[in-house]
């Protein structure tokens, strides 16, 4: 399979786990995740390059809270300009339309970190 392009960058270019986008979560219902923001992909790749829906989890530069379940984010990783959180207690399945610019990607040991962090959240640790 050759995968699914991502808006936002070249043709041919796939959509990978762990990959950073801007995405859209309009609309949202109360308390939710809102606006087009960045979020990271879920969804493993074989799903990635065949089906056109994707699981993300949203991100929010407010740091002020910290839950057992979130990743933490340095300023400047990922193509993020800010410090900043994935939030995987708010984890949604989206129509790739809703996705928009590519952001960065997590490096292998944040995604390990998510992992293990969203194990802890599903309980399944």
């Amino acid at each position: 399979m050759a995968g699914v392009p991502h808006a936002g960058a070249p043709t041919g270019h796939p959509v990978r786990r762990g990959d950073l986008y801007a995405v859209n979560f309009e609309p949202s219902v109360s308390g939710e995740p809102a606006r087009t923001r960045p979020a990271v992909i879920l969804t493993n790749n074989l799903a990635n390059e065949s089906l056109p829906h994707l699981v993300v989890a949203p991100i929010t530069s407010n740091v002020s809270r910290e839950y057992p379940f979130d990743v933490m984010l340095p300023a400047g990783s990922c193509g993020l300009p800010e410090s900043s959180r994935v939030q995987l207690n708010y984890i949604r399945g989206l129509n790739r339309t809703r996705i928009g610019a590519y952001l960065g990607s997590l490096t292998p040991t944040q995604l390990a970190d998510l992992d293990r962090r969203l194990k802890v959240h599903l309980g399944l640790s």
